[in-house]
Parts: structure tokens; sequence; C-alpha cells
């Protein structure tokens, strides 16, 4: 197992502070991912693929927005379940960071249709892959591909350290992505526009609690889950209805 320096630490956890700081949404994790994370390992193309593994279909966010047209996804979609990283990935959460050449050799890999009529096109032949998601025939990874040479063990120690962290803040992403569509139907619910004066003014904390009660929850559920007092909730609470 290839062991971290202190210098390339220091850099994982840069990046990751990084991400954490743009990617509060499941957009902006994505978009800040993609264009920070190729740098760590020298990508030539850096994607997130949020694929339906059942349906066959990817929806990919590039760190280069020109880099694929249309017509290269469904390229792609077309050799979706030959793939041999999705083949590695899909419905195995246990399994890591994964390069082709980990799962064929690269002389058996160019001789494959996905390579001629997808990767060829694209003069890129070594792809790594780092999934953040196996949820069922949700698998969402992020993609570095290169042109020129494969990715060695020690970028792909050091990708395998951030995963189990990226995993985590795209979940954080996904759940504020559901409590905020939570506060929106509960407003929505008890007749107060999403877009009203005092909305944005709600502080986090606040747009938590308030996320909690659209859920179901009671001043008590929501004192455990926040780790606050009930008394507290209920200020909170005050707040947001005198804001509303």
């Amino acid at each position: 197992m290839v062991s971290l320096t202190l210098q390339e630490a220091r850099r994982v956890v840069r990046t990751l502070d990084a991400i954490a700081a743009a990617g509060g949404s499941p957009a902006g994790f994505a978009r800040s991912g993609v264009t920070l994370l190729g740098g760590l390992v020298g990508s030539d193309l850096t994607t997130m693929s949020d694929c339906d593994v059942a349906a066959g279909h990817r929806r990919v966010v590039s760190d280069d927005p020109h880099a694929l047209t249309p017509r290269d996804v469904e390229r792609f979609d077309a050799f979706f379940h030959v793939h041999p990283l999705v083949r590695a990935h899909a419905f195995r959460p246990q399994v890591g960071t994964r390069r082709i050449s980990d799962q064929v050799s690269p002389g058996a890999f160019r001789r494959t249709a996905l390579y001629g009529e997808y990767y060829r096109p694209l003069r890129l032949g070594y792809v790594v892959a780092v999934p953040v998601c196996i949820a069922g025939p949700r698998l969402v990874s992020f993609v570095f591909n290169r042109g020129a040479r494969d990715f060695d063990d020690r970028e792909c120690a050091l990708l395998e350290a951030l995963r189990a962290p990226l995993a985590a803040l795209f979940a954080r992403a996904e759940a504020q992505a559901a409590a905020q569509a939570a506060v929106t139907a509960f407003l929505r619910g008890i007749g107060v526009d999403r877009a009203a004066p005092g909305i944005d003014s709600l502080t986090p904390r606040e747009r938590e609690v308030l996320a909690w009660v659209a859920a179901g929850k009671a001043n008590v559920q929501i004192a455990r889950i926040v780790g606050a007092s009930p008394r507290t909730v209920q200020k909170h609470l005050e707040h947001v209805y005198a804001k509303l």
C-alpha cells in the first residue's frame, strides 16, 4: 500500500476544504470537484458522472464544458454496460478507486469498440474512477482521463485518500438539496412564497430547524438532532415566524 507524503496529504486537505467551501449544493459540489480535483493528478479531462446503471445512461459534468458533445455522451451510453469501470463499481460499494488498466490490459482495451468509438476520438486512453455514491442503480464517480500515460499507484493512492471525504461531502450536498425542497414544500403548504421577503434573512441554523419541522419532526426531536435544547429550538422557530 502506498503512503502519502506530508506534502501530498496537505494538498488533499486543501482541496477538500476548497470543495467543501464551494460545494454547498449538488451542482456546486460537482462544479468545484471537477475544477479542483484534476490538478492533483494531472488529469487531461475530469468529469463527475452520475450514472443510472439500470437505464444505462449517465449525466456528466466536465471541467471543460465543451469537451464532450451530445454525440459523445450517446457513444458512451452505447457501451455503458460493458465499460470496465461501470462493471467494476456498479452495485459494489466496497470497491474503491480503479483504473481501466486494473480491469483489462491496455492492449486488450484498445481493441474494444468502446475505445475505438468513444475514447480514441477524444484522444484519451487512460482512465481512473473514484466512486462517491453507489446506491442501488445509482453510481456517482469522479473520473480522471489522460491521453499520454496511465495513472500510477501513488496517484491512485492520493485519489483513494479523497474517496471517503468526497463521499461525505456529496451526501451532505444531496441532503441539503432535499432539505431545501422540504422547506419549499412546507412554506407552500402554509401559504408562504419561497421568494417572499424574509426568506433570505434566515440563518443557517434557522433553515436547518425549519427543514426538520418541514420533515414532520417535533421540537424535542429536532433538539436531539441539532444538539440544542427544546427551548432553543422554539426560539429559532419564533425568529423564523417573525421573519416570514
